[in-house]
């Protein structure tokens, strides 16, 4: 065998045996006796096996045979007394010899230190506690996602830390997200979900409460990309707009719309469709949380809202039904029409221009992370890596989605690279188009 395919299949048992005992949360001292116990074994059976091969077999070199009235020969002394060592192995057999003994004797090292980073991170969560902030009050959508969350991600990852829910409500997630920035330890031991328009206000640059850059932090991903939910303009069936073609026409009231905090998410978005589709609408922001914009609605205080159907859909399902007194009557963030609604149309296709429409599908990206999950910035990278596993561990538990599915909540989860990806794509979008929509907040 060649000396450089000999290291060649060194070098691939080496890689093998670190990816095997990487998914390993042995204690790394026993993962070590264990291959070296196996290693020993290759070395003393396996070599003694080949050795015998190679003295017997067809690529020895046998001595010939004396004749049988000839005596064996003496074995010859060296100078302190000792017999001469055994003739070297020569050949394939013998190089193969070697290649097992340092592939086991490399499998016995790598033991030692593939499973430590496991171990290191098992040994730091082990009878800890993860908070989770949630950036808004008990009871919407994200708190929904969030308190699922939160009953799985602590068995996916190493040392099964507990999940405790923190709600801090405030500024439309704003405070939430600027804690989880500034002041959450940077341990592995503070994640969070925020509203999923903070992204663009942290790219925006134009709010000085914005305390966070949102490609720096630890991206978790989103357990829903959107693409089995919609983020739907609802509406009371007894406003005076009844339905898309209305919200065109300048000559009816306009449709009074609720949201939270100024620059939350419902909030930019009314006033992106106002402003650049000339959609009839008045928002009154100020509200605390979803669950206060439901009862407004309810207690006809406005028109309607903006909201994700997998929100209504797990919170208020009484809107979903035919006797309800709410009507559909647009989509937003969808490339088409959701299946549920067949005859309502999207914001893109009803936008009156190319410019238009690409403001739109601007606004649209932090959708596709519909419920973003984050950690603080400048974790230490096996943690960081733990987590972001584990998340979408999570998002794959057999119990988990059966939860999801009693809840009615979209799983379509988005992993930690994707959502860097699609923050970093929101950061590069044409000047002329933050700026507008910046212009806008």
């Amino acid at each position: 065998m060649p000396r450089w395919l000999s290291f060649l299949l060194l070098f691939v048992v080496i890689l093998v045996s670190m990816r095997v005992l990487d998914g390993l949360e042995l204690n790394r001292y026993v993962a070590a006796a264990i291959c070296g116990g196996i290693g020993w074994f290759v070395i003393k059976y396996l070599g003694a096996f080949l050795k015998n091969e190679g003295r017997h077999g067809s690529d020895a070199h046998p001595h010939p045979p004396r004749p049988c009235d000839s005596p064996p020969p003496s074995p010859k002394v060296g100078g302190k007394g000792r017999h001469n060592a055994p003739p070297r192995l020569e050949g394939a057999t013998g190089r193969m010899i070697m290649l097992i003994r340092c592939a086991a004797l490399a499998l016995a090292f790598t033991a030692t230190l593939a499973p430590a980073k496991a171990d290191a991170v098992a040994d730091f969560y082990k009878g800890k506690n993860i908070q989770l902030v949630v950036g808004y009050g008990p009871g919407g959508g994200y708190d929904i996602y969030a308190r699922l969350i939160a009953r799985f991600i602590g068995k996916h990852v190493p040392g099964a830390p507990n999940v405790v829910v923190q709600n801090m409500p405030g500024a439309g997630s704003l405070r939430g997200a600027n804690y989880i920035y500034v002041q959450a330890p940077r341990d592995g031991t503070v994640i969070g979900t925020f509203a999923r328009n903070m992204p663009l206000l942290g790219v925006l640059k134009d709010n000085p409460n914005v305390q966070f850059d949102p490609r720096k932090y630890t991206w978790l991903g989103s357990p829903s990309s959107g693409g089995n939910d919609a983020y739907l303009l609802f509406a009371r069936k007894d406003a005076a707009i009844k339905n898309s073609q209305d919200l065109l026409k300048k000559d009816m009231p306009p449709l009074v719309l609720g949201g939270t905090a100024e620059g939350a998410t419902g909030n930019d978005i009314t006033i992106l469709l106002k402003d650049a589709l000339g959609l009839n609408l008045k928002m009154i922001a100020g509200y605390p949380d979803s669950g206060a914009l439901f009862m407004a609605a309810d207690r006809k205080e406005i028109d309607g809202r903006f909201v994700g159907l997998s929100a209504v859909s797990s919170t208020k399902p009484e809107w979903l039904k035919p006797d309800s007194q709410m009507r559909v009557l647009l989509q937003f963030a969808r490339t088409k029409r959701h299946q549920n609604y067949p005859d309502v149309p999207t914001a893109r296709e009803i936008a009156p221009n190319d410019r238009a429409r690409a403001l739109v599908e601007l606004a649209e990206i932090p959708y596709s992370l519909s419920r973003p999950f984050v950690a603080p910035p400048e974790l230490p990278a096996d943690r960081a890596a733990a987590l972001q596993k584990g998340f979408l561990d999570a998002n794959a538990d057999p119990e988990y989605l059966i939860e999801a599915e009693k809840l009615g909540v979209d799983v379509s989860p988005v992993g930690a690279k994707e959502a860097q990806i699609m923050i970093d794509k929101l950061a590069a979008a044409p000047a002329d188009l933050l700026e507008y929509i910046k212009k806008l907040q």
